[in-house]
């Protein structure tokens, strides 16, 4: 792996690392809301969902949604369009 490729990796690793961090219990709403933005900002590109799930991080990403206590109608979208994303890689054969 060249050095660019692994910077851009650790780039992504390091953004959902923090998106996470913003949608633990304590969060504001505002937060939560730029987090899942975040997360869907980052999984919208087929090769960063790769990287993430090579990581490990797609796990913590779907765990951190279905813990959520989602009473912000916003928040409940992006996490539903997330897992939309995330959901688009399985294969259905």
């Amino acid at each position: 792996m060249e050095a660019e490729e692994y910077g851009e990796m650790m780039e992504s690793v390091d953004e959902v690392t923090f998106a996470l961090d913003g949608l633990r219990p304590a969060a504001q709403k505002r937060t939560r809301r730029a987090s899942l933005l975040a997360l869907l900002g980052i999984c919208a590109s087929a090769e960063r969902r790769r990287v993430l799930r090579s990581q490990g991080l797609v796990q913590q990403i779907i765990d951190a949604i279905l813990v959520l206590d989602i009473d912000d109608p916003p928040c409940a979208i992006a996490a539903g369009a997330l897992l939309f994303v995330l959901a688009s890689d399985v294969s259905t054969s």
